[in-house]
């Protein structure tokens, strides 16, 4: 299993543009991209996570390897002022404006790296999303379209281009690396908050439900099995 699960995780690696970037989305059977699009979100989260993780947990120095690079990749091509944004893998040009949910998982993975600044810097946005819906909307515009742009805070243009927050845990667990890393009481508070707003916001009869519209706080009337975690 170890043995395919590697072989698996390296031809995607090898199949990397010339600058170090890996696409989202590939066809399963025939082995070829199906688009030329990267970030650190959906379809393309786990890629970095299991570099680092699994260089940790093996001391497996050909993954650490793949971790900075991909890194390295990002931070030169990808990152946008506060945020991490979508660019295509052949020119590092931006290809679209918006982040998602799962893109708060990345701070949690900069502090075990050893980032902490890095990480302190990319959980910001996510604390502000946090304090202005008491959720993370699952796709926000940092450069909302419409007559005059404005970055995402300095207007009235409404950032949110997917509405719901089904509760997902990533902001929750990089606020927790950050605590554990510096026990600084700044995050600490943050965690009290967002127990506070599970109680208040999300808890119901038969256990807790996420936002259907965080603008609207309408709920949704289901449960996801991540909420547990």
């Amino acid at each position: 299993f170890e043995t395919y699960s590697r072989n698996a995780f390296l031809k995607l690696w090898d199949s990397r543009s010339k600058l170090d970037l890996l696409p989202m989305t590939i066809d399963p059977l025939k082995g070829n991209w199906l688009d030329a699009i990267t970030g650190i979100g959906a379809s393309i989260d786990s890629f970095y996570e299991y570099a680092l993780k699994g260089a940790i947990l093996f001391n497996d120095d050909e993954l650490l390897n793949v971790w900075e690079k991909s890194y390295r990749a990002l931070s030169t091509h990808s990152k946008v002022e506060w945020f991490f944004g979508n660019v295509h893998v052949d020119t590092g040009l931006l290809v679209s404006p918006w982040i998602d949910a799962l893109s708060a998982f990345f701070p949690g993975l900069l502090v075990l790296s050893g980032n902490i600044e890095d990480a302190k810097r990319a959980h910001l946005p996510f604390l502000k999303l946090w304090n202005q819906y008491q959720g993370i909307p699952e796709r926000w515009d940092f450069l909302p379209t419409g007559p005059s742009p404005r970055l995402f805070g300095s207007g009235d243009s409404d950032p949110i281009s997917l509405e719901w927050y089904p509760l997902r845990p990533e902001f929750i667990e990089s606020t927790y690396y950050l605590y554990r890393a510096t026990k600084d009481p700044f995050y600490l508070r943050i965690g009290e908050q967002i127990l506070d707003d599970y109680k208040r916001e999300f808890k119901v009869e038969c256990g807790f439900a996420g936002f259907r519209d965080v603008r609207t706080r309408e709920l949704q009337d289901r449960m996801e099995s991540f909420v547990l975690s």
